[in-house]
């Protein structure tokens, strides 16, 4: 647990990143913004519209719910990089109305989107988007950073919404709450240099040196 001073005057209560997303970060520094590695981009796609105004509320309210959806990076001079939890979002969700493009058409766009680099530092580091497409259907896109979150991780968070909007358009049981990131984080920061991870090295160099490949 560190306080950090932000660049613009804030402090906030900060932690070293993990071993998986140290490895995330090297991944970064070794492609930079011309492969972005670290993108995530999904889409949830409806075969009618949505309430739009309903939606966009119930994205909203998930994010306020979820930590990792709340996360910012800053750099450091010792540990090169940190992680704190905004406690609430900046973040725009705007309207995309590809309805005069067809389904291939909006596909490419977002993947073209999807595979815009994601700044890192102190700043939004996802996007969403609600979507207009032919045919009268509609659709969640999302863009997230790896390092704060996971394919699996995103499922669960784009899970949550869409509760949320069942609740708040056809009375659906409200869902639970989600989990706390600081927890998992300190959990796996106290992994580093300990025993355990002594004894997993030693594991796995044993098991690995006599391989050929």
């Amino acid at each position: 647990m560190i306080e950090k001073t932000l660049p613009n005057g804030k402090t906030v209560t900060a932690f070293p990143i993990t071993i998986p997303q140290q490895f995330m970060y090297f991944m970064s520094a070794q492609y930079g913004a011309k492969f972005p590695v670290n993108n995530i981009g999904l889409g949830c796609f409806f075969s009618g519209m949505i309430d739009l105004d309903t939606m966009k509320a119930s994205l909203c309210e998930a994010i306020a719910r979820c930590d990792t959806m709340r996360l910012r990076f800053t750099p450091d001079e010792k540990y090169k990089i940190l992680q704190y939890i905004t406690p609430e979002s900046e973040m725009e969700i705007e309207v995309m109305d590809l309805s005069d493009k067809s389904s291939t058409e909006a596909r490419e766009l977002l993947l073209k989107i999807s595979r815009e680099e994601i700044p890192t530092y102190d700043c939004e580091i996802h996007k969403i988007a609600l979507l207009k497409l032919c045919d009268g259907k509609s659709g969640i896109f999302i863009k997230l950073h790896h390092f704060a979150m996971d394919a699996f991780s995103a499922g669960v968070f784009l899970r949550d919404a869409l509760e949320i909007y069942l609740h708040k358009t056809e009375d659906k049981p409200y869902p639970k709450p989600m989990r706390p990131y600081l927890p998992t984080l300190i959990q796996e920061l106290s992994y580093i240099n300990s025993e355990a991870q002594e004894a997993d090295k030693d594991y796995w160099y044993h098991s690995l040196k006599d391989t050929t490949e």
